[in-house]
């Protein structure tokens, strides 16, 4: 008497664990062949990606979700080096249905699926890193406009360390002072400080470092390169 054996094969076991953990991925996952024909998007990718409609999946290629100027890089660069060196790991932009541009930190990985006569298939892992890019633009714009007000203007500014070594100094105060950037860095500000406002200053700089005040409004006179004394 035979019997008939049902239980599942190790290797449709391990195909199925592959697919639940790609569904349940919170990144976007595509399964694509060698050429780049889109063969499995997961649940997460075809939500960010607006990929809904079956018909139009089966026709797209990877190229239809990368910008158009990221192309090249995705098509001649990314891909033939997962082929050949197993995986490839960037930045790129990806390009919903709808027109909006996701920028992803993502990772590829060659052959992905072998055996049972499979073709073996490329995995591309991609993290939406929006929120990222958002943060890096802010601080940057941050930056520059403290740049810039840094520079253009005639009033002196520095950038004092809590300890009072002089970190960045503008060209105004080096002219209020007569010391160049090169000496004003060489210093401390006890060193050019007035003797009677020394213990002040340094008070100062303690309420400051410690976060008990962000600003403080007080003359305090400083000691000219040519030895008086100036108020500011």
């Amino acid at each position: 008497m035979s019997h008939e054996n049902n239980s599942p094969t190790p290797f449709a076991a391990e195909t199925f664990a592959v697919q639940q953990f790609l569904e349940q991925a919170a990144d976007i996952v595509l399964l694509l062949t060698a050429d780049g024909q889109l063969v499995h998007v997961n649940e997460n990718g075809r939500m960010l990606l607006s990929l809904w409609d079956e018909e139009e999946l089966a026709s797209l290629t990877i190229a239809d979700l990368v910008v158009e100027e990221e192309r090249p890089l995705q098509l001649e660069t990314a891909i033939p080096a997962a082929i050949q060196d197993g995986s490839w790991q960037g930045e790129f932009t990806f390009l919903s249905r709808d027109g909006l541009e996701i920028p992803v930190a993502q990772r590829i990985i060659g052959n992905v699926v072998e055996g049972q006569a499979q073709t073996p298939l490329l995995a591309i892992l991609a993290r939406d890193i929006t929120e990222r890019k958002w943060v890096e633009t802010s601080l940057l714009e941050s930056e520059t406009r403290f740049r810039s007000s840094f520079e253009n203007t005639s009033l002196g500014i520095s950038l004092v360390s809590a300890e009072g070594h002089f970190l960045q100094v503008n060209q105004p105060l080096c002219d209020i002072l007569a010391y160049t950037e090169t000496e004003f860095l060489a210093h401390n500000l006890k060193d050019l400080l007035h003797s009677d406002d020394l213990a002040e200053g340094q008070s100062f700089l303690q309420r400051l470092g410690s976060g008990e005040v962000n600003t403080i409004n007080r003359e305090l006179r400083f000691i000219h390169k040519n030895g008086h004394t100036l108020w500011a």
